[in-house]
């Protein structure tokens, strides 16, 4: 199966370099200085993946980058716009399977979203 992506590597190099160098190095030292906070908060993320509710995982993505400092709308609104044309073109051609980082699919300019209001009908599988 052909594997194809939203964006390129570099693309998202670019994402992350838009913000400030010390906004980048702040966020890398509090993960490295407290190990378990950072764990304990993969384990919430995990869990909440679990329950497969898009806009709790939507709503911790944010709440993670207002704490780093991090712009929503480079970080997840205007890469999900820019996803929406991308998958529409893939879909016309063949059957696909479509994922991304769960904090792009909730919100109000969320991939799920952006897509219902195109027409179309999503369905999440099931764990």
């Amino acid at each position: 199966m052909p594997v194809l992506g939203l964006e390129t590597v570099e693309e998202q190099i670019a994402v992350i370099d838009s913000e400030p160098l010390d906004k980048q190095i702040k966020a890398l030292n509090e993960i490295a200085a407290n190990p378990e906070k950072s764990f304990a908060e993969f384990k919430n993320l995990y869990k909440i993946y679990l329950t497969q509710n898009s806009d709790a995982l939507y709503n911790l993505a944010v709440r993670h980058m207002k704490e780093q400092g991090y712009s929503q709308a480079k970080m997840l609104d205007r890469r999900n716009v820019n996803w929406i044309p991308l998958i529409e073109k893939n879909i016309a051609v063949t059957p696909s399977f479509i994922t991304v980082g769960g904090g792009h699919l909730g919100g109000r300019k969320g991939v799920v979203k952006l897509l219902r209001a195109k027409g179309y009908k999503l369905t999440p599988i099931k764990l």
